[in-house]
C-alpha cells in the first residue's frame, strides 16, 4: 500500500531527505541536539525543526506543513517536564508535535492505528 500512496499527488509534499526534529532546544539538551544533528546528517538527511518557525498567528498550520514535508521523524520525550512559571503545568508540545506525526501517517497511509503500532 506505501507504493501505491507515494505515486499520488501527496508524494510530492514530503522531501525524500527531509528528517523532522521533535527535541528540547534548551541548553541542558546542548549536547544531545547537536548529536542528532550530527547523526541525522551522517546519513545524507536535512534536520527540519519547529525552530525555523516563527510564532504567531497560523503556527500550527506551518508546523504541521513542515511534518508533512519530512520524510522521516524522530522525537526525543525524555524531556516532557512541568513549566517553571504558575501554575505548574506540563509543556505538551512536544507529544503534542509527536501526535501529528502519527495522525498524519495514519492518513497518508491509510492505516489504522493496529498497523502503525502492532502489538
Amino acid at each position: 500500500m506505501r507504493a501505491q500512496r507515494e505515486t499520488g499527488d501527496k508524494a510530492a509534499a514530503a522531501n525524500p531527505l527531509h528528517a523532522f526534529l521533535n527535541i528540547p532546544y534548551d541548553s541542558d539538551f546542548r549536547v544531545l541536539y547537536l548529536a542528532y544533528i550530527a547523526g541525522i546528517t551522517s546519513f545524507g538527511l536535512v534536520p527540519r525543526a519547529t525552530l525555523e518557525i516563527s510564532g504567531g498567528k497560523g503556527r500550527l498550520d506551518r508546523i504541521f506543513t513542515l511534518i508533512r514535508g519530512c520524510r522521516y521523524s524522530f522525537h526525543d520525550m525524555s524531556r516532557v517536564e512541568l513549566d517553571a512559571k504558575r501554575p505548574q503545568t506540563p509543556r505538551f508540545n512536544m507529544p503534542f508535535e509527536l501526535g501529528l506525526t502519527v495522525a498524519w501517517e495514519i492518513v497518508w497511509f491509510e492505516l489504522s492505528i493496529s498497523q502503525l503500532c502492532p502489538r
